[in-house]
């Protein structure tokens, strides 16, 4: 768990640094709904004019023939704008990805950084009721990462959000999606495949400040052959202040094709007009 604490000392200063913003934080009408740390994206948009931030650490391991296989990410970025009350523009980025691979000479690590990607959430509307609520998630990675830890061309990916109240204190969210990925060839060129991705969550409020959750999520073939990658995690969330969130999760997967072991910390700031 190497990456998660190379972030605390920056959480840590976020967090710390907070009530001083310039912008009003803590003058919310509107719960703080974020999208990490779990894999289910939430069906909620960020309130119109308001400026969320959420910036985290993810490790990952797996274990090979060969020995073990880390993969560290920071700072995974996610800045979400609302233009309207039902919509939000969004642009990630992984950060820097740092991979120590084992090898026949002992290890080799490489170093770059990701992908960033655009998009938008479209909030479709409640249920009779108001106790479910959906979204529309579009995105397009852009080809800017560095060879080998990037994609050669824009990858599009779509999915559906859809959140349930259970009671005032329990709900179950899903989604449900396709994703595109593209790979290099020297002999073939250019070649991009899809898989289908899934997640669903089960969250708790443990009162004012915390919160839990457990989850189940992965992928399977579409018109990619690769194996069905499946996991799941739990992991809980802090209030820092009205505004402020911090998170931590850990999972491990249940198939061959997913990690044995992964963890992350990261924060949620959300700045209001």
């Amino acid at each position: 768990m190497r990456a998660p604490r190379r972030l605390l000392p920056f959480v840590v200063l976020l967090a710390t640094a907070a009530p001083a913003l310039p912008i009003a934080i803590g003058k919310h009408e509107a719960e703080l709904v974020t999208d990490r740390p779990d894999q289910t994206e939430s069906a909620e948009v960020v309130p119109l004019g308001s400026l969320q931030l959420e910036i985290g650490s993810h490790y990952h391991r797996e274990q090979t023939p060969s020995g073990a296989l880390e993969v560290r990410e920071a700072p995974a970025t996610l800045l979400r704008y609302g233009v309207t009350p039902r919509l939000e523009l969004r642009l990630a980025w992984p950060g820097r990805i740092a991979v120590d691979a084992p090898s026949d000479s002992g290890s080799l690590s490489q170093r770059g950084h990701g992908d960033p990607e655009a998009g938008f959430k479209l909030a479709l509307g409640e249920a009779r009721g108001g106790q479910a609520r959906s979204a529309l998630l579009v995105h397009a990675t852009l080809p800017a990462g560095k060879s080998g830890f990037g994609s050669p061309r824009a990858d599009l990916s779509a999915r559906l959000a859809v959140a349930h109240d259970l009671s005032a204190w329990a709900g179950w969210s899903w989604n449900l999606g396709l994703e595109s990925g593209s790979s290099e060839d020297g002999r073939r060129g250019v070649s991009t495949l899809t898989r289908w991705v899934y997640s669903g969550a089960l969250g708790f409020d443990l009162g004012p400040r915390w919160g839990l959750f457990v989850e189940l999520f992965g992928d399977l073939p579409a018109s990619d052959p690769a194996p069905s990658a499946h996991a799941f995690d739990g992991g809980v969330t802090y209030r820092l202040r009205p505004g402020v969130q911090l998170d931590a999760a850990v999972g491990r997967g249940y198939s061959g094709a997913a990690p044995d072991f992964f963890a992350g910390v990261g924060i949620a700031i959300r700045l209001d007009r």
